[in-house]
């Protein structure tokens, strides 16, 4: 409890410094650097996967609370679009794996999953169900590739903004709008009922996605639901940000560290690819820069969301984009590579 406490109030206080110095989504990339420090110097702590869980579920109800029924309309209508970035990030992600395995001594199916743009927790939970993948390669990977995104992704939407948005009121949080007891009461009971029904029926991310999924039910056919208070947020952040460092041992840096550069490299291209995508949905659809591309950045749907809850960017629509590929990743992704590999290893 004590490694807790100290990590957490460390956090605190570096993301105070970072939200100081203008610098993006501190309290995701504070304790995030700092958990990578430590990791790397040596210093051990007990950081549990359930105070991240926990943590997820006020994010969802605070991601959710942003989907109303004109969003679904507008989602419904841009279904080509959503698919075929899908399909064009997906595709730019392969043809990088390829490279990277003919480039180095790492096999084709660990590269495949550790390019993959869905996510760290989801493609690590593939990468234990699929025979020759090499779960340590896939987790540096997807680290780098993590790390780099939300580094370099918030830079390029703030810099890109700065003329045109004023981030002030988001960095230092609204005054929220306080429920009564009986309202909190059957928000909470609702929220903790859809995370229950999430993970009873196996959706990927199921504290986010459960408590994400029935606000956005309520907030369309019911109400609009309350806004939570952004303190609340920013300490969800932090055990999201310490959870993702902890991904990061020095061990399996050593072991990969002559494949660094082509495995940053790749992460750059795929970035680079997303940000042109970004342009295109934004020049057919009019999205302004930030929201395109965060809903095409190869960040995972936890990470990208809350970067755009941060900055101001239309959250319903990075959801979709980011939902629609977690569903391909999650879904049929799976099916397609356990064929491919099933192939491979028949005709070797």
């Amino acid at each position: 409890m004590r490694n807790f406490v100290i990590m957490f109030l460390a956090s605190v206080f570096l993301a105070l410094l970072l939200q100081g110095i203008g610098m993006p989504i501190p309290y995701l990339l504070a304790p995030l650097l700092l958990t990578v420090f430590c990791n790397i110097k040596g210093y051990k702590f007990k950081w549990q996967i359930k105070w991240r869980n926990l943590a997820l579920i006020p994010i969802g109800y605070g991601l959710g609370r942003q989907i109303e029924w004109a969003t679904c309309q507008k989602i419904f209508n841009e279904l080509c679009g959503i698919g075929a970035s899908t399909f064009f990030l997906t595709t730019i992600s392969v043809i990088m794996a390829v490279i990277i395995s003919r480039k180095t001594r790492i096999g084709i199916e660990s590269s495949l999953i550790g390019n993959m743009p869905g996510g760290l927790t989801q493609m690590l939970l593939l990468s234990e169900e699929l025979s020759g993948v090499d779960a340590n390669v896939v987790t540096i990977m997807q680290t780098v590739r993590l790390i780099s995104t939300i580094v370099v992704i918030p830079f390029i939407v703030l810099n890109s903004l700065s003329n045109t948005h004023d981030f002030s009121s988001l960095i230092q949080g609204n005054v929220p709008n306080f429920l009564s007891f009986p309202e909190a009461v059957f928000m909470i009971a609702t929220v903790l009922f859809g995370v229950f029904l999430a993970r009873l029926i196996k959706i990927p991310t199921p504290y986010m996605l459960g408590a994400l999924l029935i606000t956005a039910v309520l907030n369309i056919v019911w109400q609009p639901v309350p806004e939570i208070d952004r303190t609340i947020l920013k300490g969800a952040q932090i055990f999201v940000g310490i959870q993702m460092g902890q991904a990061v041992e020095l061990p399996k840096i050593k072991e990969l560290r002559q494949h660094l550069p082509i495995i940053i490299s790749s992460s750059v291209v795929v970035i680079i690819a997303s940000f042109g995508l970004g342009y295109l949905l934004r020049f057919y659809y009019g999205y302004d820069l930030a929201t395109a591309f965060l809903a095409t950045a190869p960040g995972g749907i936890t990470e990208m969301s809350i970067t755009g809850l941060n900055i101001g960017a239309d959250v319903s629509i990075i959801l979709a984009y980011q939902l629609f590929r977690l569903i391909f990743m999650s879904a049929l992704m799976p099916v397609l590579l356990k064929g491919y590999f099933n192939y491979r290893h028949t005709t070797a």
